[in-house]
């Protein structure tokens, strides 16, 4: 036996508050699947527009149920199971430096960029 019935908790109780949302996703699959059929039936019949533009939009409102329901399970699913990769044991870095600090910190990068690219510029002069 696994540790305890409290770890598996969680898991039974998304995948029972998840199942009629997927349950829907899947109804609403097959209704679009044979509304799809259906159409192409008609298109190959030459049907009336008006029997096609109602068997049309069947498919787009099955697909948009379809959508809103997994939706509702990833929602589910994405509370229960967050997967982000985050240290919890890790303090947070502020940077405490004042506005004339940073500034300070940025004109000596500045001067550090420019004495580089000095040093590069006599390098690539000595080359050609």
């Amino acid at each position: 036996m696994r540790g305890g019935g409290e770890s598996e908790a969680p898991a039974v109780t998304t995948a029972n508050e998840m199942a009629p949302h997927l349950a829907e996703v899947e109804a609403q699959k097959t209704r679009a699947v044979l509304a799809k059929d259906r159409l192409a039936a008609l298109r190959k019949a030459v049907a009336d527009s008006s029997e096609m533009d109602l068997c049309r939009a069947e498919v787009l409102a099955a697909e948009k149920t379809g959508r809103g329901a997994q939706s509702k399970a990833d929602a589910i699913d994405a509370a229960v199971y967050d997967l982000k990769a985050v240290n919890p044991k890790e303090v947070a870095d502020l940077d405490t430096r004042t506005t004339e600090e940073i500034i300070d910190s940025i004109e000596a990068h500045g001067e550090t960029i420019r004495d580089a690219l000095a040093r590069l510029r006599d390098f690539v002069a000595e080359k050609v």
